[in-house]
């Protein structure tokens, strides 16, 4: 058994996929099957089921999964420690679980300034809304995460950006006389609007519904006119008029020159989001994800 096919092991059964792990291992797709198959002959178990394109663990691979992160990690950390005293670089793959809003408007311009201080490192940066980045944490996948909600206790977890939610609409007649006069629009003024959403994980629309809730208003007092899953294609239909959205702030205001769309504050609601940087308390972080925390720690602009 040595750490090529360890890590194979790993990865794949942290993505679920053959292909996925070799896109985080930067390695091809083959090669991560021929370490696995080696690790499972030499050991004559099986350890993933392959079904239909995903990889499962069997019970034989839910055993020694949780040794070999840990082994992984370990080795890394030693190899780290003998070699710091001769300023050996931080290298390898540093995977991260990023929800929509800090992954695309946070994430990229820290990701460009660690690479500048260690360039041995490459970044694997899987997207999706904060619930699932949650849930992938907790099952092992990725080294961090970053997500716009309170984690589960059961993540380490430090807050990193707190950020305002605004109302953004189209640049019609409509509104763009009501943005003349105010800058800001009352609930009243938008109900029975058409509204884009994000899917149900969003933690945005969530605490949209929750905090007009407490005023006495219903998620069903506005229409849907698209549950969209990327933050980009909610601003772009808002541009183009198929109806309005509640977005983080440090979202809507990104390349705001060349947007088509008018921000609003809305009267009632003061809402802001806590954005996180989270990490898997009973896994042993790699030394990539040590220095990419540290950094953010000592470089990155807490807001």
């Amino acid at each position: 058994m040595d750490f090529k096919q360890i890590n194979a092991f790993v990865n794949v059964a942290k993505y679920k996929s053959f292909s996925r792990a070799a896109d985080a291992s930067f390695l091809t797709q083959p090669t991560i099957s021929a370490h696995v198959i080696s690790l499972e002959k030499e050991l004559g178990v099986i350890l993933l089921n392959r079904n239909r394109g995903e990889a499962i663990l069997t019970d034989e691979g839910k055993k020694l999964y949780k040794y070999a992160v840990n082994l992984i990690n370990v080795r890394d950390e030693a190899i780290h420690e003998v070699k710091q005293e001769v300023h050996e670089e931080v290298a390898g793959v540093l995977s991260m679980q990023v929800s929509s809003v800090i992954g695309e408007s946070w994430i990229p311009k820290h990701l460009v300034r660690f690479r500048e201080e260690h360039p041995y490192v490459r970044f694997f940066i899987d997207q999706s809304d904060s619930d699932i980045v949650e849930n992938n944490l907790l099952s092992g996948q990725g080294d961090l995460g970053f997500l716009g909600k309170k984690p589960n206790s059961a993540l380490g977890s430090e807050r990193v950006l707190t950020d305002p939610l605004v109302l953004i609409c189209p640049k019609n007649e409509k509104y763009k006389t009501l943005y003349k006069k105010y800058q800001s629009l009352s609930i009243k003024e938008i109900l029975g609007e058409q509204f884009i959403w994000r899917e149900e994980g969003s933690a945005t629309r969530r605490q949209f519904e929750k905090e007009v809730e407490k005023l006495g208003y219903s998620s069903y007092q506005w229409g849907m006119s698209a549950l969209l899953t990327h933050i980009e294609s909610i601003k772009k239909c808002v541009e183009l008029g198929l109806g309005i959205s509640v977005i983080s702030k440090i979202s809507a205001w990104e390349n705001y020159e060349a947007r088509d769309y008018l921000i609003f504050k809305i009267k009632e609601l003061h809402m802001t989001r806590d954005f996180y940087m989270v990490w898997n308390k009973n896994v042993t972080l790699s030394q990539q994800a040590q220095a990419f925390k540290k950094y953010i720690h000592e470089k990155a602009e807490i807001q």
